[in-house]
């Protein structure tokens, strides 16, 4: 589980050396946010100016923020000018604005004056803000330290701040795990040079269930029907976060177990990550096999933490167990059907047209082939 991860800049700047301004700037705007409850994002152009994003409107004021990495041999007060551009840009191109967050990596240097804590380049920066009717306010190193520590932050902190793989080691082993599962379903058969493609249900509306309330789509047919690569085109034809598993992933004695596959988390963990992403699907493969699982609570605990956090959930299972499945795992929970019909003979001479493989002429075979499993095999046999 967690450790006690320290707020190091140094770590920081290991983790991310070819892109650290980028990925400080994404650590500033998930700060932002949070601060003041913005849970959908803000809006931003390709090239922001001046403020990392549109400034947005609280009670507190129209806010505006910049977000400054600097390397160990920048000092602040170099940046002077560069900051005063900054608000009065900001000024000039969001008149509205009248406060102005700068994040940054930095700790300001005391003044040397003894009467005097506050430097003379933050209080020209402060007063050139003032001037434009602009309150211009700080978030450093200790301000980072506390806001980091909030419990609700701690996968936040983990990502950017731990110095081993941590969540981000977590998250790349769920993405492989998933791509590996999506690498192993064929919706498509190699003969010789060509690349048959089989295309199910083209009138099926996917956005319209992903658009819905309902939280579950149950892909069935009977096997070798192509419900596994039709499921299997619909996450990849769509710019959402998803992932893959087969129901054997979750023939395990515990959920902890299922868990530390990916790393020292739990997956709820993982789940929590994409908590405010309304674009999200999990696809699980061959869902049938859990009806003989001894354990189907990992199974049960998994959909419904899936479904907790706002995933929507594809299953694709065979026709015969279809129902079975159902009334084993969502009882009271909200579903869709789409049935994935086996190729007719037509569908299958259609398929074929465009490329040179010779149907058999025995009706048997070609009744047999219309199973896309014994297609494969019959097309593998030909080579």
């Amino acid at each position: 589980m967690y450790k006690d991860i320290a707020i190091n800049w140094d770590v920081f700047q290991y983790k991310f050396t070819e892109k650290t301004r980028d990925v400080f700037e994404y650590l500033a705007y998930i700060l932002f946010c949070h601060e003041f409850k913005i849970e959908t994002g803000i809006f931003r152009y390709f090239n922001q100016p001046y403020v990392e994003t549109l400034p947005v409107t609280t009670e507190e004021g129209c806010i505006g923020f910049q977000a400054k990495y600097y390397d160990a041999g920048t000092s602040i007060a170099d940046k002077k000018t560069e900051l005063k551009n900054a608000i009065k840009g900001a000024k000039t191109k969001y008149p509205e604005i009248d406060r102005f967050i700068i994040y940054t990596n930095k700790e300001l240097s005391a003044s040397s004056k003894k009467d005097t804590v506050k430097p003379e380049y933050q209080t020209e920066i402060e007063e050139y803000g003032l001037e434009r009717d602009i309150l211009v306010e700080w978030r450093v190193k200790s301000n980072f330290e506390i806001m980091l520590m909030r419990p609700e932050l701690e996968l936040i902190r983990d990502y950017f701040f731990n110095p081993d793989s941590g969540i981000k080691g977590y998250l790349a082993q769920v993405k492989l795990h998933s791509q590996s599962k999506l690498e192993n379903i064929k919706s498509t058969i190699r003969y010789r040079d060509q690349i048959i493609k089989i295309n199910k249900n083209n009138d099926f509306d996917i956005h319209s269930f992903y658009e819905s309330e309902i939280p579950c789509l149950i892909i069935y047919g009977e096997g070798g029907s192509g419900k596994s690569g039709f499921a299997k085109d619909l996450l990849e034809n769509e710019n959402r976060a998803n992932i893959a598993f087969k129901a054997t992933d979750f023939d395990v004695t515990t959920f902890a177990e299922f868990s530390r596959r990916f790393g020292e988390y739990t997956f709820e963990d993982y789940l929590k990550l994409f908590q405010d992403d309304e674009n999200k699907v999990c696809l699980i493969d061959s869902t049938e096999k859990v009806l003989v699982m001894n354990n189907r609570d990992i199974f049960n605990e998994f959909v419904n933490l899936s479904i907790k956090y706002g995933w929507k959930i594809i299953f694709t299972v065979r026709t015969v167990h279809k129902d079975n499945f159902i009334n084993t795992f969502l009882n009271g929970v909200r579903y869709q059907e789409l049935k994935i019909e086996t190729l007719s003979k037509q569908e299958l001479q259609y398929l074929l047209k465009d490329s040179d493989f010779p149907l058999p002429k025995e009706e048997s075979y070609i009744n047999l082939i219309c199973n896309l499993f014994y297609l494969n095999l019959y097309i593998g046999d030909s080579l």
